[in-house]
């Protein structure tokens, strides 16, 4: 769901590299290149304000690595872990509206489980 309330679909083809958000209108989200399932979610925008929702999506990048990104925009761009989590499957999103944000869980080849708690910069 759209931070306004409507209904958005959030996809990849499988020849693209970069997925398209089909709602009200129709855009491409340019920066977030990869391939693999997207998971989305709103939550509070990264500036902290409670009342302003985005919406965080989670997929793989092109080298197999996670990334999140804070709203779908033109100059909103993906952060990476710093951990370079490489998952099996795909990543998994929780949210949480309380003080600890969000945090995108999965396995490591060799069944590791992991944690990354994005935290957003003003690149985001």
């Amino acid at each position: 769901m759209a931070p306004d309330g409507t209904l958005e679909l959030i996809y990849r083809t499988p020849t693209a590299t970069v997925p398209t958000v089909h709602g009200e209108t129709s855009l491409t989200v340019r920066h977030f290149e990869g391939y693999g399932a997207i998971a989305a979610h709103t939550v509070a925008e990264p500036s902290g304000r409670r009342e302003a929702k985005t919406l965080l999506l989670v997929g793989r990048d092109l080298g197999g690595e996670v990334q999140v990104q804070y709203g779908t925009g033109p100059d909103a761009k993906p952060l990476r872990s710093p951990g370079h989590l490489t998952p099996v499957g795909a990543p998994a999103l929780l949210a949480d509206d309380g003080h600890q944000g969000v945090c995108v869980v999965g396995l490591t080849p060799d069944a590791t489980p992991w944690i990354w708690r994005p935290r957003p910069t003003s690149r985001a």
